[in-house]
């Protein structure tokens, strides 16, 4: 495996003390905790792994007396540092420590404006994070905030961002309340799916207005606004490729366990334990974090399992996906270009014209949102059955959605209606090469040839594709000679598609 880029490590499960005195709703302390020696240990094995950086949290870390000696370790390795705290602990003095320890930045977790981060927190809570946050404010640390977005403060997000603007916070980072730990016995407090529209129409609105927003791993995926936040933080063009975990990153529990996530608290997606195995033994492990390492589009379901970004995307948020659905192998019902697909559905099954209908499908095409496409051909087509037009439009619409089993089957019931369609034999060519029969798609990919009319030139430059791919370079070259005299003036200007 490539070496990792991130971690998250739980210093404590619960409180050192008693929570009383640190405000945190923690539980008690767990036993097995790793010592002083045994994490500072840790530190340079992770130093050795070649990790960049490692989020300090909890529980609450700060209640460990180590906790300055352990960041101040891992920077010494070369491993850029930051805490995520209620900030009940925290002085002038030991944020002063904190930063002589090399600790870029601390996230104070704030969930709502008082009378709301006080309910779910402790009363007073909401009084020490902002002062927290002012202390840092004069420090050569970086703030930040990590907020849960629930149903009970999603109406406060203007008066947060107000808020953390006028306490020079640099980062707001956002993520959403799901039915796991607390939030399975207050079912009321999770977030619905459809208020995701509101949080990203907010972070798109916000995101330029002094505070960086930062959409948490649970957020957004390819909807267009979370894309365009993305890309205004991280000042660069970035695409979720995936839930990261077990390949870019993984977590440590407080007692050396490894896992993937460590919001995923089952235990069967425990990796190892420190104490037992090296961090690089388990990490270099080709059979650890396999349940996400070899995830793949066909283990996921529900909408996730047609959506035109499955392949890439992988269903996002694995832990989303397993505390809403129960499995790994569920759809993400917080996705918001899911809703999306869904609001669409209903739209077009609505729809009665067929010239509006298959129009919506033909934009849909030309702005590539091949899954929009597809539900639109498919209403066209209850309203007009036996349309060639939108029949094969979606057939290409299947091919360019990978699904080339479906799209094979689809066209071969087409060719019954006329067994030299040049479009359809092109297609039909095409699925059977990305199913590895490259002989027979260009058995058909040869016929499209044959039956092309003057003009129609898709099944020249298919056939092409599919000789280059498998390497016949010689018939590549006959057909292009062909291809060439026949239509010069597109050979004129697009050569470089016939440079072999």
């Amino acid at each position: 495996m490539d070496r990792p880029i991130s971690a998250v490590w739980e210093l404590t499960m619960g409180c050192n003390m008693r929570c009383k005195h640190c405000g945190s709703s923690c539980a008690e302390p767990l036993s097995d905790e790793l010592n002083t020696e045994e994490a500072l240990g840790l530190c340079d094995d992770l130093g050795r792994l070649g990790l960049e950086r490692v989020t300090l949290s909890g529980g609450e870390p700060t209640t460990r007396s180590d906790w300055l000696n352990i960041a101040k370790r891992l920077h010494d390795n070369g491993i850029i540092v930051t805490v995520i705290t209620n900030g009940w602990l925290l002085t002038p003095e030991i944020i002063q420590g904190a930063a002589n320890a090399g600790v870029q930045g601390i996230a104070v977790s704030l969930d709502g404006m008082e009378s709301t981060h006080d309910y779910i927190r402790r009363k007073g809570s909401f009084e020490r994070s902002v002062n927290c946050l002012k202390l840092l404010r004069e420090s050569p640390v970086t703030s930040a905030v990590v907020t849960t977005i629930t149903e009970k403060n999603i109406d406060m997000l203007e008066d947060m961002h107000a808020l953390f603007l006028s306490l020079g916070v640099h980062t707001w980072q956002i993520q959403i309340g799901i039915p796991m730990g607390n939030f399975v016995f207050h079912p009321d407090f999770n977030l619905k799916p459809e208020k995701l529209d509101y949080l990203l129409d907010f972070a798109f609105k916000r995101m330029r207005d002094g505070v960086g927003i930062s959409l948490s791993d649970c957020v957004g995926y390819y909807d267009q606004r979370a894309m365009a936040v993305s890309d205004y933080y991280m000042k660069r063009h970035i695409f979720w490729q995936g839930c990261h975990v077990g390949k870019r990153g993984f977590g440590i529990y407080q007692n050396g366990d490894i896992v993937g996530c460590t919001a995923i608290r089952e235990s069967k997606y425990i990796e190892g334990n420190i104490r037992k195995r090296s961090i690089s033994d388990i990490w270099n492990d080709e059979n650890s974090f396999a349940w996400n390492r070899a995830f793949r589009r066909e283990n996921l379901g529900g909408v996730c399992a047609e959506c035109q970004f499955g392949e890439t995307c992988l269903g996002g948020c694995s832990n989303t996906r397993i505390c809403c659905e129960g499995t790994i192998n569920g759809e993400n019902r917080y996705c918001a270009y899911a809703l999306r697909v869904k609001e669409v559905k209903e739209l077009a099954n609505g729809m009665d014209d067929y010239d509006e209908v298959y129009n919506q499908g033909i934009e849909s095409v030309e702005m590539g949102n091949f899954q929009l496409a597809k539900m639109f051909f498919e209403r066209a087509l209850i309203l007009k059955p036996g349309d060639m037009s939108a029949a094969r439009n979606k057939g290409f619409v299947l091919y360019n959605l990978k699904r080339y089993k479906e799209a094979y089957n689809h066209n071969i019931q087409l060719l019954q209606n006329n067994e030299d369609d040049a479009y359809v034999l092109s297609g039909l060519g095409l699925c059977c090469h990305k199913q590895g029969e490259s002989e027979k798609a260009l058995e058909y990919l040869y016929r499209s040839v044959e039956c092309a009319e003057d003009g129609f030139i898709n099944p020249y430059i298919d056939t092409l594709y599919v000789l280059r791919d498998v390497g016949e370079i010689d018939r590549a070259k006959s057909l292009a000679e062909a291809f060439c005299s026949k239509y010069p003036d597109y050979y004129d200007c697009h050569k470089e598609q016939f440079v072999f």
